[in-house]
């Protein structure tokens, strides 16, 4: 997992490196049109972020389950096609700089883009599926939020990787206190106990934790003095819905093993052949 980690961050790093290098050379222009990054307004420079870099610079829906600040859900209002979607306004301040229109952030680990900039923060749009498959459906305005901004280049993983794409929402159903620790258990979908092993991780509303024990329908964690002042995942109580994504590898681990029939031939292989 770690050479995996390693091999991904150097491979970004050099694309990185690379596009950078071009511009200098008067290539950028060849670089492929991105509407959702670093956008430009008469008289206003185009978006960048914390150290000066363009949006396109960051890796994009890609988080490590560490989260940088508490915010909170000031609003929201019906959105979208029949109203089927929500508009959800964030109150939040980043110690690393103002956020970006386009940018990427993990709101209770749910991968949402910033569509407008308030004064107190942002505002970001969830669809319908969205609504239906997280807790960001039924949470209430005032409700405490974690806020993740997505990983950047050269960025540590301090934590894991995580999409953001939340994979059901679990309930916790069992918590206990361990010296100064915390154990909590969460039930899940019997399709997704597979995916998650003992020592491996998952993401809770957007928390990197690792996994204590795994059974065929829970699993338990940990929650150490530093997660419980850091989030608000200490003031779960049984019955309490959270986010869950499950781990990025064990997911396309058991995609590959259930394929039932024998790989499909490589891309490449089959072009040669065409006329």
């Amino acid at each position: 997992m770690l050479k995996v980690n390693v091999a991904l961050v150097g491979g970004l790093k050099a694309g990185a490196a690379r596009r950078r290098s071009q511009h200098k050379q008067g290539q950028g222009h060849n670089r492929p049109h991105r509407p959702s990054l670093a956008r430009s307004r008469k008289g206003i420079e185009p978006q960048r972020l914390l150290d000066g870099r363009a949006l396109g610079d960051y890796i994009g829906t890609m988080f490590t389950g560490l989260v940088a600040v508490m915010g909170r859900l000031a609003g929201r209002a019906a959105h979208g096609a029949h109203d089927t979607g929500a508009r959800l306004r964030v109150q939040a301040r980043f110690e690393d700089g103002p956020v970006a229109i386009g940018e990427s952030i993990a709101v209770d680990g749910t991968c949402l883009t910033v569509d407008a900039l308030t004064d107190d923060g942002f505002e970001a749009d969830a669809s319908a599926e969205t609504l239906a498959r997280t807790t960001l459906g039924g949470l209430a305005p005032g409700s405490s939020v974690h806020l993740e901004r997505a990983l950047r280049v050269g960025s540590l993983l301090g934590g894991h990787l995580v999409t953001g794409h939340v994979d059901c929402v679990a309930t916790m159903v069992e918590r206990s206190a361990a010296g100064e620790a915390i154990a909590m258990a969460f039930v899940v979908p019997p399709e997704l106990a597979p995916l998650i092993a003992e020592k491996g991780s998952v993401a809770i509303d957007g928390v990197s934790l690792t996994v204590n024990a795994a059974k065929r329908d829970r699993f338990d964690v940990m929650l150490i003095p530093h997660t419980l002042q850091k989030t608000k995942l200490g003031a779960l109580a049984p019955g309490d819905p959270v986010n869950l994504e499950v781990d990025l590898v064990a997911r396309y681990v058991a995609r590959l093993l259930s394929l039932d029939h024998a790989p499909a031939e490589p891309a490449t292989r089959r072009l040669s052949r065409e006329p």
